[in-house]
């Protein structure tokens, strides 16, 4: 630092910008997590319900990932 001040004659300041996503161990895939949740809470016996949510699920995984789309194209 002290050799680039010396030589430019100016100080600047660096900045870096770093976008990732961070999946902790235990991650579960949103289309998985119906039969996590059904599972974890001893309620397998409901059909119909289960269904429903996994319908819920992939519904909101459809719609985010159309949005990212919407999103790249306006870029």
């Amino acid at each position: 630092m002290e050799r680039a001040e010396q030589i430019g004659g100016g100080k600047a300041v660096a900045t870096v910008l770093a976008i990732g996503t961070a999946n902790p161990p235990n991650f579960i895939l949103q289309e998985d997590y119906p039969d996590f949740y059904f599972r974890v809470t001893n309620s397998d016996h409901l059909h119909r319900l289960k269904q429903k949510f996994k319908r819920i699920c992939m519904f909101l995984i459809f719609a985010s990932h159309s949005l990212a789309y919407i999103f790249l194209i306006t870029l």
